[in-house]
């Protein structure tokens, strides 16, 4: 979305003008992609790694046209209202962006001169890279994260088999005797193991 921002200013004598070419190099040596725009959203610039990628176009068949006979239909009803809105407020805007090229950070820059916002620069960071490698690292968080739950779980649910295994065999041992007296007995364990069941059960439900 937008948000408070800056307008940068360029002051133009003639002892200060910037040659066409210099900017140009200047333009194309930045590591993203850039376009510039007027007032009347003709494209004034047009950057080399604007002309990569899967989304881009050649320079030639950019700068002095139209944004709308670059971009199409779809792409300028996208770009168009962004575009009237900084021109219209002097405030940049920024948002991700995902296309068919991949995940983009879009900055748009607003250019004055004097009070005017004469131009407007469209910043392309391609992040597709990074995000990627951030849903990496999550997900090997996540995987980090179930093995030490249930590494948790094993060792909580192991001290209740324990039990459960070791009144078994004690049930079994007087099954075996056949002790009448042994009623008892058997109830306890026989209570044991429900109480060792119940505390198996409930350590599931909370996971």
């Amino acid at each position: 979305g937008s948000e408070p921002g800056y307008t940068l200013r360029v002051p133009v004598s003639p002892g200060n003008k910037p040659r066409p070419e210099s900017l140009g190099s200047v333009l194309d040596a930045l590591p993203i992609g850039l376009y510039v725009v007027d007032r009347d959203l003709v494209v004034r610039a047009w950057n080399r790694g604007r002309e990569q990628g899967p989304i881009g176009r050649p320079r030639g068949r950019a700068v002095g046209r139209p944004l709308k006979a670059v971009l199409g239909s779809a792409g300028y009803r996208a770009t168009e209202p962004v575009l009237r809105e900084v021109l219209r407020t002097g405030r940049p805007h920024e948002e991700i962006v995902e296309t068919k090229g991949g995940l983009f950070h879009v900055r748009r820059l607003p250019v004055g001169r004097g009070r005017e916002v004469t131009r407007v620069v469209s910043w392309f960071d391609d992040i597709t890279a990074r995000r990627e490698m951030e849903m990496r690292l999550i997900a090997s968080d996540r995987l980090s994260f179930l093995g030490q739950l249930v590494s948790g779980v094993a060792h909580e649910i192991s001290n209740p088999l324990a039990g459960i295994a070791g009144c078994a065999e004690a049930l079994a041992s007087l099954a075996a005797k056949g002790e009448r007296h042994s009623a008892r007995e058997t109830r306890q364990f026989r209570d044991l193991i429900r109480t060792e069941v119940a505390r198996c059960e409930k350590i599931v439900r909370f996971l």
